[in-house]
Parts: structure tokens; C-alpha cells; sequence
């Protein structure tokens, strides 16, 4: 469980402007400064899914007159924190861990302090795994429009989403190695890494109809962040089989 300070942001321009400033600048403050993490949320207007999780390095405090504006929505803002450690996840996973914790989701708030499960909130994501999961939820109308400034009822957790068990089950199974190339996060880069993978869902989430219980060892496979890539390069994704044929070398890490 972290204790989380969860920001709006309505453009995709600034929240991506956040890891290069090392900076959030928002109009309102928390009476709160127990936090562990920052959570810098898009609203429905940014139209992204990308969420930025970074860890604080200061209090919040009123920036200097001189600070460079922003480039998706110049304005004079009246709080700042400092931050670093900039992560990705997605809005969706961020409204699950809502939902685990009996949080409404409403459309007025616009800054809140709140205890989340790191686990759900935080599946490991780049930019480019983002970016593909929200253009085949677009091809396939299950985008999140009208879910993120929802009712001032508790909302429902959008179906599409990640399930962490789900993930932790895959790879307790076939290993945090990938299933396309064989490449081991941990055996490159160190302990630091070690565990490290994505997860793939064979037939994406997007393409359900429904809700469904998910077989984490038929449905999922590990795959590190260049094949996963790769793989959602087609609409519907390549198969493990043939990315495994197309590889052009032999991988470093493939037994």
C-alpha cells in the first residue's frame, strides 16, 4: 500500500513534459505532505491514457515567476512539486486500484491524497505499450471516454484492464524470460531488473466483447518490451510462432 498524491492534468503534452522538467505544477494544494508517490492522471479532454507515477523529492511549494511555460496548456499555476523517478501506467490501471480501495471516481475533484495498492496501480508499462493499447481500444470503440469524468457514483472498473494476479500468475509459470526471444531483464541488466517483463495477452483485452475470466497460463505470455512492440505492429497482433520466424539472428539469451 502507498500513499499517493494524485494530480489532473487535461493535455498529453504535459504530462509527457514531467520526466524532462523533473517537476508538476497544478493549481491546487493538498493540506497533506505524507505521500510516497505522485500520480499525475489525464482527464477525459487530454484524450491519452498515460499517467505518469514519480516519486516526490520536495514539498509542495509555489514556483518562481520566471519558470518556462508549459507546452500543452500555459498558465500561471500555483503549486509545485519536484520529482523523479518518472514511470508509466495507464489511467485504467489507476481506476482499478480506486475501485480496490472503495474510491469514488467523480468528476469534481481535482487533487486527492489517497492509500493505493502499488501492485495494481503500477504494472510495469513504456510509453509505445500505451500508446498501442490505447489506439486498439480506439479501433475498437473501448476507449474510456465517459468512464473518466464518470457520475458522482462509484465507477466501475473499465473491463479491458490489467489483472495483477493474472500477470504474477504467468510468470510464476513460464519464467520472467520472453517467450518470442528469450531475453531475461535480470540476466542483462542485474538484480535491479530481475522479475522484470512484460505481459501479453494472446488475444488482446480490446478485442473481447465481454467481461471474461482470465487463464493466465492460456491466455498470457512474458515478452520483454521490443518483441511486445513488435507483436502489436498488426492489427490483430502477430502470434508468438511467427515473430519467433522472423527473427533475423539468434538471441543472446535463448537456450
Amino acid at each position: 500500500m502507498k500513499t499517493v498524491l494524485v494530480q489532473r492534468y487535461d493535455n498529453e503534452l504535459d504530462i509527457l513534459a514531467i520526466a524532462e522538467r523533473g517537476y508538476s505544477d497544478v493549481y491546487d494544494r493538498s493540506k497533506r505532505e505524507d505521500f510516497d508517490l505522485v500520480l499525475v492522471v489525464p482527464t477525459s479532454a487530454a484524450r491519452t491514457s498515460v499517467t505518469v507515477v514519480a516519486t516526490p523529492t520536495s514539498k509542495q511549494y509555489k514556483p518562481t515567476d520566471d519558470s518556462p511555460a508549459w507546452p500543452g496548456k500555459p498558465d500561471n499555476y500555483k503549486v509545485r512539486i519536484d520529482v523523479r523517478n518518472v514511470r508509466y501506467t495507464s489511467v485504467e490501471r489507476v481506476k482499478a486500484a480506486f475501485a480496490s480501495a472503495g474510491l469514488t471516481w467523480a468528476a469534481a475533484w481535482k487533487i486527492m491524497v489517497a492509500d493505493l495498492e502499488e501492485e495494481i496501480f503500477l504494472e510495469p508499462a513504456d510509453l509505445a505499450t500505451l500508446e498501442m493499447e490505447a489506439e486498439a481500444a480506439s479501433a475498437t470503440g473501448a476507449g474510456t471516454s465517459g468512464l473518466f469524468e464518470g457520475s458522482d457514483t462509484r465507477i466501475p472498473v473499465n473491463r479491458y484492464e490489467r489483472n495483477p494476479v493474472a500477470r504474477r500468475q504467468c510468470i510464476e509459470h513460464y519464467g520472467a524470460t520472453c517467450s518470442v526471444c528469450g531475453f531475461d531483464f535480470g540476466r542483462a541488466y542485474g538484480d535491479q531488473a530481475s522479475g522484470y517483463i512484460h505481459v501479453h495477452h494472446l488475444i488482446p483485452l480490446s478485442l473481447r466483447k465481454q467481461e471474461y475470466e482470465v487463464k493466465p497460463i492460456e491466455d498470457l505470455r512474458p515478452v520483454c518490451a521490443n518483441c511486445h512492440a513488435v507483436l502489436h505492429l498488426r492489427n490483430p497482433p502477430y502470434s508468438i510462432e511467427e515473430l519467433k520466424q522472423s527473427l533475423k539472428y539468434t538471441p543472446v539469451f535463448q537456450s
